[in-house]
């Protein structure tokens, strides 16, 4: 034992190998050997379990709670990322990621999986995940005798990646994963099944993995899928269960793994499917999309960029690893962008920077796979291994670095550090120009002693900022200055005080005004600190501009209230149409003001009009024709009293949505009676928000909510207006549709939301229309996933229904009332269906302050109880009616159905009297084959509830056959529980735009059915008026003609070498009218029916042919005469009704 100790001591001693002989004392007395018990105490031998439990920080990180840390989390409310300070334990975060990791890795192993699901019970501290795609092998392996799934997941140190020769870009690495999550659970279940053998296998570990469960595996028939279901040790963690930040955790790393699978897997929480159909959609939830550049550069690497505001950041994956520390793969990409920048710096701004000073202000994403990465340590949070061996290359484009500076304000950030000593922070004033603000004009004046005369323009978008410098050759550069922002401002009311000084376009306004937190701007010596006197806003005349105006002011009044009670903010109007004729040019910024110059100038149809819809429609020598007069296009913003404070407020926010619906009702009732919207030199701010902010939000609201009278929102009504115009019904493309109805109905948004609107018009599968106005020649989707599997517009036809002129009979076009857009007639205020198509479609829609819900009913049913409204009878019941649904509805109280799928048990097949099967052959209303199948019953498989199931739908209809296991099932199981094929409808949310187009609740849908009745009754009155007057027109016409041709056979009337003057002279003194159809309604008129009739009228047969004539229209007038409205919509009802027994057959 003596002889050893050198040995030993040698062995640890590292640096310096050397004999040291024995110290032996002479006077010191012999001591007492160690017993036993002792040596037995002070040195032990671990298990490798033990180990791993005694030793958690070398393999998943500390098992003690942490202090709070900065950490990303998903905000449900604010729908995005946000930092929040969180006590997390490491290690329970860990061992959930080593299954998750595990799961999404066979995603490189087997391109056919589709889904991973992650499932968390609370109640019962469990949480799952599955995944499908290739399974296990479930065969014994021939060197342990024991299946692979026991071996992999119940014995270190194995696994499928130790072999280095072969190259793969998966998570697992060393052995341990999976079962670091089973040594450190309670109970650890592993289930897979292989097609490839047939075979199902099922195992359990317990007590930290130290008691195996017996090996189970039974045939198997169905598709390859992989479920690891584990109960963590909470008292290891000294946690009591599966706390809220757990599942905040475990919520994020679930939107990680389906952003970094790229959409090609879907990804369920909780039954809940997560929608992040791709990394560049999930980058967006960090930052605003408009203000990140996006690049997948190769198909193993994909790289996002933004500016950031507190240091270097990133997010990045490895393999779907979330490398939280980073490593050289971020560094690998960093350093290629720093790099260009660094150029980029040089060449534009002459700054000579170091790496530090730009890579501080870059917020990095990184997605990449890396060949057999090796990392710092089991926890996998920094990647380690050199570039060399990346296995591929990431050359970062020239583009998106430029794409990026363009977009995210990284350079502004950059210049912005650089002048820190010449600048304050962002909420102090500067004497100094803002160079790093590059989309800044700056007044020449600005943050000088002049400051108080200069005027900042703020723009919406480049276009307009283009129109401000323009103008700029009229006013100059010393006073006035322009900035322009993208799209509309954040609603600072609405986020934190951080969040919105985060924000660049907020943070760039505070800097170039030169705004201080807390300063108060009715001090003038305050105000005189600041690098502008004033603010003009420069935006469209419509109502996206107007909300704009309202979120700049809102912006300034949350912030600095004070400085709205001063004449600091101002608009620049420009005008919204123009007329000219020659040199002549009126300009009008109201509708009502060209309305009115149209009405009483005569000579207004000589005029050309020309319609500014937004600023980048004018041109330079107009802008400077502005600015000439600027007095005239300035409007000063005033501050009445504190009743201003109280509208902007409730305009923006959040708790003011009952006030918002008020305001908005009272709004379209005052419009109703007419409101004055006359130009004035300034405006209080109260009037603002009452006048003109309020048209942006009834605009959102008349798009979403559709009219009572005729089912239809504006864009569907646009649509039916240009099909009603084209000369034929041949078919014709969707794309090229929704171009000639934005181009015949004047419709001034995205041609895509027209092929949307045109697509579910077409649409008639089970759940969508009960009568499709158009019909769908292609592929216009199905219910397998309510539609959203429809074609591309470019490859698709479509054409006006049979049925649709039977509900808008053409006889009543004469009768609408039209409105007009740019100068042209376009669709009418609404059409006038001849039953309430609102009842036969049911209609869907979210506006400002409202929502809508009408359910669909049978249109059979709706025309005969117009049939008992005209006889006075009892109208028939009405329950809800979707055409195809093979499903029960059942009336219940305050307006609720429900609706009830089928299912039924067929002939009992049993195997090994463990199996039951059930047939499902229709899903309740709006629920979609496929989402059914992943979120219910892919549920009841993961749950052991149901072995499989069988699918054998066609377009139009359901057939699930499903295998539940028998324990489950009994005498008293409620089938359409268990299988979720039960739903509810209301009918009591019909908000919808009555005849004068207020908005109005409607209780019951008998409610919107007699309201319509009125309409329509007074609609055919008014119909069987125009058809007399133009009956007798045609009569008068004929007659007139007939007598014309008479008067000249006769001798009565001589035409030959006559002046035209004399000859009409002569008609009139002869009794003949003007034209009856053509100028009826006009004084003087023309005789050119008369005298424009050819020489053949006057032989016997074209004169019999006349009388003829006017035999025919008088006998269809005096027959129009003897009809009632009654009869007329009876027989429109008899034509709809045959029509509509074919469709429904």
């Amino acid at each position: 034992m003596i002889r050893s100790a050198p040995f030993l001591f040698r062995n640890i001693v590292s640096r310096q190998i050397r004999w040291i002989p024995p110290i032996r004392s002479v006077s010191a007395p012999p001591k007492t050997p160690p017993t036993p018990a002792e040596v037995a105490s002070a040195y032990r031998r671990l298990t490798p379990i033990q180990h791993i439990l005694q030793r958690p920080d070398s393999y998943i990180g500390s098992t003690l709670p942490t202090d709070e840390v900065s950490t990303w989390l998903f905000d449900a409310e604010q729908s995005r990322m946000v930092k929040r300070e969180v006590g997390v334990v490491p290690g329970f975060m860990k061992i959930f990621d080593e299954i998750l990791v595990n799961a999404a890795d066979n995603k490189q192993r087997d391109k056919a999986m589709t889904a991973l699901r992650i499932d968390v019970d609370r109640v019962h501290g469990e949480i799952s995940i599955w995944n499908n795609g290739r399974g296990i092998p479930v065969v014994k392996h021939p060197d342990e005798g024991i299946y692979v799934p026991s071996l992999i997941f119940g014995t270190l140190l194995t696994s499928s990646n130790f072999d280095d020769t072969q190259l793969k870009t998966v998570g697992g690495r060393n052995g341990y994963g999976a079962k670091l999550c089973s040594i450190y659970s309670t109970e650890f279940h592993v289930e897979t099944a292989s097609t490839r053998e047939g075979l199902r296998f099922a195992q359990s570990w317990t007590e930290n993995m130290q008691q195996c469960g017996e090996a189970l595996v039974a045939p198997f028939e169905g598709a390859d899928y992989t479920l690891i279901r584990f109960r963590p040790d909470f008292a290891r963690f000294g946690m009591s269960g599966i706390d809220d930040v757990a599942v905040e955790f475990i919520r994020k790393r679930a939107f990680d793994v389906a952003a970094t699978l790229d959409g090609s897997v879907e990804v369920f929480l909780d039954g809940a499917k997560v929608e992040i159909p791709s990394f560049r959609e999930y980058v967006d939830l960090y930052h605003e999309s408009d203000h990140v550049e996006h690049c997948k550069v190769t198909p193993r690497w994909e790289i996002a960029l933004t500016a950031s505001d507190s240091g270097f950041q990133h997010v990045s994956f490895v393999n779907n690893i979330s490398t939280t520390k980073g490593g050289r793969h971020v560094d690998y990409i960093a350093d290629q962008i720093v790099s260009r920048i660094r150029e980029y710096m040089e060449n534009h701004y002459k700054a000579k920077l170091r790496p530090f000073q730009i890579k501080s202000h870059l917020f990095l994403f990184v997605n990449c796979l890396i060949e057999n990465p090796s990392f710092d340590s089991q926890t996998k949070e920094y990647l380690t291994l050199s570039p060399k061996s990346f296995g591929s290359k990431c050359e970062v484009p020239v583009d998106f670095v430029i794409g990026a500076i363009e977009k995210s304000g990284i350079i502004e950030e950059i210049l912005a550090d650089i002048n820190k000593k010449e600048t304050k922070a962002i909420n102090s004033s500067t004497r100094r120009p803002l160079h790093h603000l590059h989309k800044l004009e700056d007044a020449n004046l600005a943050g000088t002693s002049k400051s108080s005369e200069c005027s900042l323009i703020v723009t919406e978008g480049d276009s307009a900022k283009a129109l401000a410098i323009a103008g700029f050759e009229v006013v100059g550069r010393d006073r006035y200055g322009v900035f322009p922002i993208r799209g509309k401002l954040l609603n600072v009311r609405q986020v934190p005080t951080k969040r919105a000084t985060e924000n660049v376009e907020i943070s760039a306004l505070m800097q170039i005004l030169g705004l201080q937190f807390g300063a108060d701007y009715s001090d003038p010596r305050e105000r005189g600190k600041l690098r502008y006197g004033n603010l003009m806003i420069m935006v469209d005349q419509d109502q996206d501009g107007s909300h704009i105006k309202g979120l700049l002011i809102n912006f300034l009044h949350h912030f600095w209230p004070s400085l709205i009670r001063t004449d600091f903010v101002q608009c620049f109007i420009t005008p919204l149409l123009k007329a000219k004729r020659g040199a002549d040019v009126k300009s009008f910024y109201r509708i009502s003001d060209y309305l009115r110059w149209r009405g009483e100038d005569s000579e207004h149809k000589k005029h050309s009009v020309k319609y500014y819809k937004g600023l980048g429609t004018s041109t330079a020598a107009e802008a400077r024709e502005y600015f000439s007069q600027i007095e005239k296009h300035r409007i000063q913003f005033e501050f009445g009293d504190e009743s201003d404070d109280e509208r902007i407020q409730m305009a923006f926010a959040k708790d003011g949505a009952a006030e918002r619906k008020k305001w908005i009702s009272d709004f379209i009732a005052s419009k109703a009676q007419g409101v004055s919207d006359e130009i004035e030199p300034s405006i209080s701010y109260g009037r603002f928000i009452n006048q003109e902010l309020v048209q942006f939000s009834e605009y959102d609201l008349r798009r979403s909510i559709p009219s009572l009278v005729d089912g239809l929102k504006p864009s569907q009504r646009k649509v039916l207006f240009a099909c009603f115009k084209r000369t034929d019904n041949s078919e014709i493309k969707v794309n090229r549709l929704a171009g000639a109805v934005a181009h015949i109905s004047a419709y001034h948004h995205g041609e895509e939301s027209l092929v949307n609107t045109i697509v579910r018009l077409a649409q008639n599968f089970v759940g969508s229309n009960n009568l499709n106005l158009l019909q769908p020649i292609g592929q216009f989707g199905t219910r397998h996933q309510g539609g959203s599997d429809c074609a591309s517009a470019r490859y698709i036809y479509t054409r006006l229904s049979p049925v649709t002129r039977l509900l808008f009979p053409a006889a009543d076009d004469a009768v609408l009332s039209y409105l007009t857009e740019d100068d042209q007639p376009v669709e009418p205020k609404w059409y006038c269906p001849v039953i309430p198509l609102v009842l036969v479609n049911g209609a869907e829609g979210i506006g400002t302050g409202w929502a809508t819900s009408v359910l669909s009913y049978d249109p059979r049913v709706l025309i005969e109880n117009v049939r008992c409204l005209m006889d006075g009878t009892s109208l028939k019941p009405m329950m809800p009616f979707y055409r195809g649904f093979g499903g029960r509805m059942t009336a219940l109280s305050d307006g609720r159905f429900e609706v009830r799928g089928i299912s039924r048990k067929p002939a009992t097949r049993r195997k090994n009297g463990v199996r039951m099967a059930v047939e499902i052959s229709e899903l309740p209303i709006g629920v979609w084959t496929q989402s059914y199948k992943e979120k219910v019953l892919q549920g009841l498989l993961n749950n052991g509830i149901i072995n499989g199931f069988k699918e054998y739908h066609t377009e139009n209809s359901v057939r699930f056959v499903v295998d539940f296991v028998m324990k489950h099932v009994s005498s008293r199981t409620n089938w359409p529980k268990t299988l979720k094929l039960t739903t509810s409808l209301a009918s009591n949310q019909m908000w919808l735009f009555n005849e004068a187009g207020a908005l109005h609740h409607y209780p019951q849908p008998e409610d919107v059915l007699g309201e319509f009745f009125d309409i329509r009754k007074q609609k055919y009155a008014e119909r069987k008026e125009y058809m007399e007057e133009k009956l007798g027109a045609q009569f008068e016409k004929a007659r007139n003609q007939h007598n014309f041709m008479d008067s000249i056979i006769s001798g009565r009337l001589e035409l030959r070498n006559r002046p035209l003057s004399d000859i009409e002279a002569q008609l009139r003194q002869m009794g003949f009218a003007p034209d009856p159809i053509g100028d009826r309604k006009k004084e003087g008129g023309s005789y050119r029916y008369l005298l424009d009739m050819s020489l053949a009228h006057l032989s016997e047969e074209e004169k019999r042919k006349l009388e003829a004539k006017m035999e025919t229209k008088k006998g269809e007038l005096e027959a129009l005469r003897e009809t009632s409205w009654k009869e007329l919509w009876r027989s429109d009802l008899d034509a709809l009704e045959k029509e509509v027994r074919m469709m429904l057959q």
